[in-house]
């Protein structure tokens, strides 16, 4: 059993260690062992009890949802400023303030977060929030993609075959749209399957073959960039 203190040891029990386990189904155990993790101040316990009650699905826990999201980020995790960001852009519990998911995204995407690197790009490329700036906004999309993000391989697709911050290239649209769509991406594998391309592009017989990127566990995303 892990020591009291050892709030790290918590969480690798609930979430890995035999017998109490959220693989093994024993919910409830797990999200105690969380709780007494994020009791001693560990952030991410903190933001994955706020997970396990999201995943619950129950409009009355919104408010402890977002409460947990709160804290956790205010502690420095990127997960939970990342996922409280997402509600702010989406109006999901919270009021929409665009400028506060823009600053939290920030934040998260300064820690390494791919997906939130990506959503900095989003609401700079739409203005949400923060000036619109194409260029600056592609420069975060760049940066997400090469660390796997097939959202922002996508949004690139879309920058380099409009045009926007960038010449017009699609070719180098295509490339990334056949990034995207080799990872799963079922936009990109449907514009990639309707380009005179499309058999350049080697393609897994189905998505499920296809090497998924590991998302980050929120209840929502940022809306696809344009």
């Amino acid at each position: 059993m892990p020591r009291p203190g050892r709030r790290c040891c918590w969480r690798r029990w609930a979430w890995g260690w035999p017998g109490l386990s959220l693989r093994d189904g024993r919910r409830d155990e797990a999200s105690a062992w969380l709780e007494k993790a994020a009791a001693q101040g560990d952030a991410e316990s903190t933001f994955e009890r706020a997970m396990l009650l999201a995943a619950d699905g129950r409009e009355s826990d919104v408010p402890q949802v977002v409460e947990l999201l709160a804290r956790a980020s205010a502690q420095g995790s990127a997960r939970a400023q990342y996922a409280l960001g997402v509600r702010y852009l989406n109006a999901d519990g919270v009021r929409r303030d665009s400028a506060q998911a823009a600053d939290l995204f920030r934040r998260a995407a300064a820690a390494g977060l791919p997906d939130a690197q990506y959503a900095v790009g989003h609401v700079i490329a739409d203005g949400l929030g923060t000036a619109a700036d194409d260029a600056l906004a592609l420069r975060w999309f760049e940066l997400a993609a090469n660390q796997g993000s097939v959202q922002a391989m996508h949004a690139l697709g879309n920058a380099h075959a409009n045009g926007w911050g960038t010449g017009r290239s699609l070719d180098m649209a295509y490339r990334w749209y056949c990034r995207a769509a080799q990872r799963g991406h079922d936009p990109s594998r449907q514009l990639v399957r309707g380009s005179s391309h499309g058999a350049d592009c080697a393609l897994p017989a189905s998505p499920a073959g296809a090497q998924a990127t590991k998302p980050v566990a929120t209840t929502t995303q940022p809306p696809p960039a344009r």
